[in-house]
């Protein structure tokens, strides 16, 4: 059901049941109170005279885990930090690391796995990363975001992927993740 512009109402104009359903009852179940389906959702347009309820989600991950690999991939520890939610036609994503490198010269990177409706594999074009000047490595704590549009709407999880560049040993700890779909 969609919302309906109300009448013009003139006087001397017989009022019916249709007009009173089409025009008060039906357009009041297209509001945000009638369309809520639970706490913590916010409403986006979707279309003209249309609105969608969406839910933002977060992870986080406090033990840190390790990884020598190249390539983006999970840590030692197995433990995937990620988010699902339904998304429109855009979404916001934020997410935080706290990272080491153990190697002069090498990086530490983060980034996101984008799967479901939509996919992008993790890439250092999203990624927030380090790298280790001198041979003491002091672990920071950084934040990345993205606004990506075009999305195909459905549901989509976003993962967390880190890898080491340049060799030796990559720590991440405080991993955290949150989407806002819209």
């Amino acid at each position: 059901m969609a919302w309906t512009a109300p009448l013009t109402w003139t006087p001397n104009s017989p009022l019916t049941a249709a007009q009173l359903n089409t025009h008060l009852r039906d357009n009041m179940l297209e509001t945000e109170a009638a369309l809520a389906t639970g706490g913590g959702g916010y409403f986006v347009a979707d279309g003209v005279n249309s609105i969608v309820e969406r839910q933002a989600a977060h992870n986080e991950t406090v033990a840190s885990s390790t990884t020598t690999s190249s390539t983006y991939g999970n840590l030692a520890d197995g433990i995937s930090t990620s988010v699902t939610v339904n998304v429109g036609p855009t979404c916001l994503v934020v997410w935080s690391v706290n990272y080491q490198q153990n190697t002069a010269g090498a990086f530490a990177m983060c980034s996101i796995d984008i799967s479901g409706a939509n996919t992008n594999p993790a890439s250092d074009s999203f990624a927030i990363y380090r790298k280790l000047q001198n041979y003491t490595s002091y672990p920071a704590q950084h934040m990345q975001h993205i606004w990506l549009d075009s999305m195909n709407p459905g549901s989509t999880t976003f993962t967390l992927k880190y890898r080491a560049v340049s060799g030796g040993t990559a720590t991440f700890a405080s991993r955290r993740i949150a989407a806002f779909p819209y």
